[in-house]
Protein backbone atom coordinates (compact mmCIF):
# COMPACT_ATOMS: atom_id res chain seq x y z
CA UNK A 1 0.00 0.00 0.00
CA UNK A 2 1.38 3.66 -1.09
CA UNK A 3 2.09 5.95 2.11
CA UNK A 4 0.73 9.24 1.77
CA UNK A 5 0.99 12.02 3.40
CA UNK A 6 -1.40 13.72 5.31
CA UNK A 7 -0.22 16.97 4.48
CA UNK A 8 -1.29 16.30 0.65
CA UNK A 9 -4.02 17.54 -1.20
CA UNK A 10 -6.31 15.76 -3.06
CA UNK A 11 -6.37 16.62 -6.92
CA UNK A 12 -9.09 16.81 -8.65
CA UNK A 13 -9.53 16.85 -12.34
CA UNK A 14 -12.10 17.50 -15.15
CA UNK A 15 -13.02 15.79 -18.31
CA UNK A 16 -13.42 17.54 -21.56
CA UNK A 17 -17.43 17.47 -20.86
CA UNK A 18 -16.46 19.14 -17.62
CA UNK A 19 -14.41 21.67 -18.98
CA UNK A 20 -16.97 22.51 -21.94
CA UNK A 21 -20.00 22.66 -19.47
CA UNK A 22 -17.54 24.78 -17.62
CA UNK A 23 -16.35 27.58 -19.73
CA UNK A 24 -20.33 27.00 -22.12
CA UNK A 25 -18.42 25.63 -25.25
CA UNK A 26 -18.50 22.99 -27.72
CA UNK A 27 -16.48 20.11 -27.92
CA UNK A 28 -15.16 21.23 -31.25
CA UNK A 29 -13.87 24.34 -29.29
CA UNK A 30 -12.44 22.73 -26.75
CA UNK A 31 -10.18 21.15 -29.59
CA UNK A 32 -9.60 24.24 -31.67
CA UNK A 33 -8.75 25.93 -28.16
CA UNK A 34 -6.32 23.29 -27.35
CA UNK A 35 -4.91 23.07 -30.64
CA UNK A 36 -4.38 26.77 -30.92
CA UNK A 37 -2.48 26.73 -27.31
CA UNK A 38 -5.07 28.34 -25.32
CA UNK A 39 -6.04 24.89 -23.28
CA UNK A 40 -3.12 22.53 -22.96
CA UNK A 41 -3.48 18.55 -23.83
CA UNK A 42 -4.82 16.51 -20.97
CA UNK A 43 -2.80 14.46 -18.46
CA UNK A 44 -3.21 10.82 -19.60
CA UNK A 45 -4.09 8.78 -16.30
CA UNK A 46 -4.55 5.92 -18.13
CA UNK A 47 -5.63 3.94 -21.19
CA UNK A 48 -8.45 6.50 -22.54
CA UNK A 49 -8.67 8.48 -19.19
CA UNK A 50 -7.92 11.89 -20.42
CA UNK A 51 -8.00 14.80 -17.85
CA UNK A 52 -7.49 18.65 -17.01
CA UNK A 53 -6.52 19.41 -13.89
CA UNK A 54 -8.85 21.66 -11.26
CA UNK A 55 -6.47 23.55 -10.65
CA UNK A 56 -5.23 24.37 -14.03
CA UNK A 57 -8.73 25.33 -15.20
CA UNK A 58 -8.83 27.79 -12.77
CA UNK A 59 -5.39 29.28 -13.90
CA UNK A 60 -7.16 30.20 -17.05
CA UNK A 61 -9.55 31.46 -15.87
CA UNK A 62 -7.65 33.74 -13.45
CA UNK A 63 -5.46 34.90 -16.36
CA UNK A 64 -8.09 35.98 -18.66
CA UNK A 65 -9.92 37.89 -15.63
CA UNK A 66 -6.51 39.46 -14.88
CA UNK A 67 -5.92 40.03 -18.79
CA UNK A 68 -9.54 41.56 -18.89
CA UNK A 69 -9.50 43.81 -15.95
CA UNK A 70 -5.75 45.14 -17.75
CA UNK A 71 -8.02 45.57 -20.96
CA UNK A 72 -6.29 42.87 -22.68
CA UNK A 73 -8.11 42.02 -25.98
CA UNK A 74 -7.09 38.69 -26.83
CA UNK A 75 -4.64 36.91 -24.22
CA UNK A 76 -1.62 35.19 -25.01
CA UNK A 77 -2.15 31.14 -25.62
CA UNK A 78 -0.72 29.24 -22.33
CA UNK A 79 2.28 28.25 -24.47
CA UNK A 80 3.20 31.46 -25.25
CA UNK A 81 3.20 32.76 -21.03
CA UNK A 82 5.84 30.47 -20.12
Amino acid sequence: MANRSAAAAPRHYLTRADVCRRWNISRATSYRMQADGYLRPPVKLGPGIARWSLAEIEEIEARAAEDRSAGVANAAPATERE
